[in-house]
């Protein structure tokens, strides 16, 4: 899994500098994550119990399809989620840091807590920054959800 800000720095990079035109690269952050290890990630930044539940390609697609409505997208997703599910994260290579011209960010880099900060500092110094709902400040105001019924959230006992 590469980091977003990783993803968008090499993506700057490569569609500026011509020596990249006709090239395919894979990019993967500094190590290899599960989902199981994303959700313990996200348990440690948001102080709440996150456990990955895995689910059949039938179930994944029927609760995408309540939240992305366009059918070439929901294959697309789909298609995209079962390569994954097959092994093809499954493979470390140096090309993000090739690219970037120092390591790539791990996950675990900037806690999602830091993150929602950040952004919501961000948004508040931009005039220009509009927002649909207000971006969460701490931790209490984060909303716990499902998203896709794959991840349950329960309070970490203290």
């Amino acid at each position: 899994m590469v980091d977003a800000r990783d993803g968008g720095e090499v993506a700057a990079n490569v569609l500026t500098d011509q020596s990249h035109a006709g090239q395919l690269y894979q990019l993967t952050g500094p190590a290899l994550m599960d989902f199981h290890e994303v959700a313990e990630v996200m348990s440690l930044a948001l102080g709440h119990a996150i456990t990955y539940v895995e689910q059949t390609p039938e179930a994944f697609r029927d609760v995408l399809a309540q939240f992305i409505h366009s059918p070439w997208q929901l294959d697309a997703v789909c298609e995209l989620f079962a390569e994954i599910a097959s092994g093809s994260l499954e493979t470390l290579t140096s090309t993000t840091a090739d690219l970037l011209g120092r390591p790539p960010k791990s996950l675990a880099y900037l806690s999602f807590s830091q993150l929602f900060e950040q952004s919501s500092d961000r948004a508040a110094e931009t005039s220009t920054t509009r927002v649909s709902e207000p971006i969460p400040r701490r931790k209490s105001e984060i909303r716990r959800t499902k998203w896709a019924t794959s991840l349950e959230t329960q309070p970490i006992a203290q």
